[in-house]
């Protein structure tokens, strides 16, 4: 360690070396709108920079969407686990057999696992892996969602948008820390498990950590997030957060060894973060009938968008005792294309309540009812439908099946983000 940090090469920004670097580069549009987010990679001692860049592909020296625009170099004494460049190469092994998953395991999933095997000042839960923050923010920003199709124009509260997607931002990673404590000896069967936090120190200090730490981590975050909900939104959405994080953990979770039901369950679990945000902009009440667009809408997008991506994964679930529909035959194929058509109806439904309730007043100050407001989601839907059913159909009809399922997988991704963009 010392020794790395004697040699310790100067950051060359011509010839793209940044030894000892966390770089960071813009993704085109996403970042014009939100700087905030880009893409990531980490540089070996010799400053040769790998990334995580798309499914199963991990790059070298060729850092995704273009050159690196920041850098941030870590001091290598820092470092308490695995040599630093023995710690890029076994992440950058792990991740080239791994799928490309937007939001919850991506190009910053890939460094925080170098970080992680490395253990930077001390620590082996960069990416607050517990938690499974991606996939929590994934929750907040659904939240987001229902905030925005309430049916009807309105004034945004930012005090009460934000208070709504950092509490159910704190309940999702107060769920999945729950979920995960439970799922420890199961998830060491995983390829795509086995390195978890709780995983790789419940080999040496299971109890401790798994059982009283990771206990504590998640009641902190059900105590912070279903406060911020109570004081920022309203009691009705603190209380069904709150419950929430229970049917995740409670009843999914358990299921998961007992009945392919779990993934139906798990789909109710997805679609209350839209619910609450409806009620939080109506004061925690149903003023129409409005609500069933966005969380029907993120039920059944569960089941194409997991399903897809489960085509691959069937035979680890099946090595690790979870039920899943994909395993016992092609029903998975089934309550896709039914959820696909769902989207139809949704489209015509959200139609009629618009029509219906044109002529309600806003919640708030503002009575601009625009096209953009009123439409603009449901041409996404229908758009976003019907690409995901072109792939639906090639994977039902085995025209090179799994690409068909994983581009599936992707376009359903794809569609969920367009859909956040256009409600706002």
């Amino acid at each position: 360690m010392v020794e790395e940090s004697e040699n310790m090469k100067p950051i060359d920004i011509k010839k793209d070396r940044f030894p000892f670097c966390i770089v960071w580069t813009p993704l085109p549009c996403i970042s014009w709108f939100l700087p905030f987010i880009g893409h990531v990679g980490i540089a070996y001692s010799n400053g040769v920079i790998r990334d995580f860049a798309g499914p199963y592909y991990v790059s070298e020296d060729n850092l995704a969407f273009g050159k690196t625009t920041r850098y941030l170099q870590l001091d290598p004494t820092n470092i308490s686990g695995k040599q630093w460049d023995t710690a890029v190469k076994e992440a950058s092994d792990e991740y080239n057999g791994r799928m490309h998953n937007l939001c919850c395991d991506n190009c910053h999933s890939h460094v925080a696992m170098a970080m992680n095997l490395m253990e930077y000042k001390g620590k082996s839960n960069w990416n607050m892996g517990v938690g499974k923050d991606a996939l929590s923010r994934s929750n907040g920003l659904a939240g987001i969602i229902g905030y925005m199709m309430v049916g009807y124009p309105f004034s945004i509260n930012l005090l009460e948008l934000g208070c709504l997607y950092y509490g159910i931002y704190r309940l999702g990673l107060a769920a999945n820390t729950f979920n995960q404590k439970h799922e420890v000896p199961y998830d060491r069967q995983m390829e795509r498990t086995r390195l978890r936090e709780l995983v790789k120190r419940g080999s040496y200090n299971g109890y401790d950590l798994a059982h009283y730490e990771a206990q504590v981590r998640g009641m902190k975050n059900v105590v912070y997030g279903g406060a911020v909900l109570a004081a920022g939104c309203n009691a009705t959405v603190a209380g069904l957060g709150v419950f929430n994080v229970w049917l995740y953990y409670w009843i999914y979770t358990t299921l998961k060894r007992k009945s392919w039901i779990n993934t139906q369950i798990g789909a109710f679990v997805g679609a209350i973060p839209p619910l609450m945000g409806y009620l939080t902009n109506t004061g925690g009440e149903f003023v129409n009938n409005f609500w069933i667009v966005p969380t029907g809408l993120l039920f059944f997008w569960q089941f194409p968008h997991f399903y897809g991506l489960a085509v691959e994964r069937n035979p680890e679930y099946h090595r690790a005792g979870y039920k899943m529909l994909g395993i016992t035959g092609r029903w998975d194929q089934v309550w896709s294309i039914g959820s696909i058509l769902c989207f139809a109806l949704l489209t015509w439904f959200a139609h009629e309540e618009l029509s219906k309730n044109h002529k309600i007043q806003s919640c708030g100050e503002s009575e601009n009812s625009t096209f953009w407001l009123r439409y603009m989601p449901l041409v996404a839907i229908a758009m976003g439908g019907s690409i995901m059913a072109y792939y639906q159909a090639q994977w039902s009809l085995g025209i090179n099946s799994i690409a068909a399922a994983r581009k599936l997988f992707w376009s359903s991704t794809g569609f969920i983000t367009i859909l956040g963009s256009d409600s706002y």
